[in-house]
């Protein structure tokens, strides 16, 4: 493939939704991997260094259906939660996440949530690459999927609004346009994070009436890939419920949609290729794949490609306009007024109709015949 990163992001058909995975929050935040996390609430509860390996080898003779980690993560989780009510001397939290506990939220996940949010703390050297993402979300990126439970996206895209676990995707009304999905839950509400057995049972019931919500972003929008690796089994669930919604020629449409990043430490510049993911009833997604090891490379390439206005004000039009669609009542945000009128603040939703001449705040003039 000899096309460039600004090539290939300009051949797409409009601005990309972004998927997001744990490699971003490693990148910026420097934040442990799964096995690297539960290793860290192993040592809270035990400081025997075989100790996480015999939760290891517990998990590998009982077989689950959802993968040895949430194995391994429950059964820390249960010895940890009886530990943690027993013994004050492993209790870290800070007042909000005692609190949480005192309302019914696991003390593993409510300790594995702070442990995050105190880590947390942007790799300088990293700042102008994350400044620069921030710029470009403005008006080049549509939206954001992830699996990660950081508070990157609240700190770094504030501008956008945020979508917590499977729930809130499913009894929300999505505008698609500057929203992030976080549909493996956040540190702000612990419970909702997916990490164990039962969470993942959970989620696999629902993941096909979220891949039917999820399924028109990935129908209008191309899909970019980050901090995830090609064998990532998070990816593979949730594309296979979405292959199962589509037919085989709407699954050969993706192949110009779909753009995978590799993080490579040891590339220089970048390569492009291609890669494969098959499925059942022998559908397979064939996706561009950019292997590289500077992210500003890509974002740099999206920052060209630009809607008109800025997304957080199209997601505000869309979401008062369905508000007002379904009620007939105007909304604090609607007011009639010039595109370029002063009296109308910057942070106003503003919807021009007509000429300037008959327009002011108190309403429309009539139009006279000539």
């Amino acid at each position: 493939m000899n096309k460039t990163i600004e090539q290939l992001i300009e051949s797409l058909d409009t601005i990309p939704f972004l998927f997001v995975g744990s490699g971003l929050s490693r990148r910026y935040y420097n934040l442990p991997d799964w096995t690297g996390l539960l290793k860290v609430m192993v040592d809270k509860l035990n400081q025997d260094s075989f100790a996480y390996r015999s939760y290891e080898d517990r998990a590998s003779f009982e077989n689950s259906p959802y993968g040895i980690n949430p194995k391994i993560a429950s059964l820390i989780e249960e010895d940890f939660n009886k530990e943690w009510f027993r013994n004050p001397e492993i209790r870290s939290l800070d007042e909000a996440y005692t609190e949480k506990v005192e309302n019914g939220c696991s003390p593993f996940k409510a300790e594995l949530s702070y442990y995050l949010k105190q880590k947390s703390v942007l790799c300088p050297d990293l700042k102008d690459e994350v400044t620069l993402l921030n710029n470009i979300a403005k008006k080049s990126i549509a939206g954001i999927i992830t699996t990660n439970y950081d508070l990157f996206f609240e700190t770094y895209l504030s501008q956008y609004k945020i979508y917590i676990g499977q729930q809130a995707l499913l009894f929300s009304q999505l505008q698609g346009i500057a929203e992030v999905y976080k549909i493996h839950g956040s540190l702000n509400d612990p419970q909702s994070i997916v990490i164990n057995e039962k969470d993942y049972k959970e989620f696999k019931e629902k993941r096909e009436y979220l891949a039917a919500k999820l399924l028109t972003i990935f129908m209008e929008y191309p899909i970019i890939f980050m901090g995830y690796s090609i064998s990532d089994t998070n990816i593979r669930d949730i594309l296979s419920s979405i292959v199962k919604c589509m037919s085989n020629e709407q699954v050969k449409l993706l192949k110009k949609r779909f753009i995978f990043i590799e993080y490579d430490a040891e590339m220089e510049g970048y390569d492009i290729g291609e890669s494969s993911f098959a499925f059942e009833d022998n559908k397979m997604i064939t996706m561009t794949k950019i292997t590289l090891s500077d992210y500003s490379l890509i974002y740099n390439a999206i920052g060209k490609k630009k809607m008109k206005i800025p997304v957080r004000l199209l997601r505000l039009l869309k979401d008062e306009l369905y508000l007002f669609t379904l009620s007939n009542e105007p909304t604090e945000n609607i007011k009639i007024a010039a595109i370029d009128d002063d009296r109308v603040s910057n942070d106003e939703l503003v919807i021009s109709i007509g000429t300037t001449e008959t327009i002011s705040l108190d309403g429309l003039k009539g139009i006279s015949t000539d």
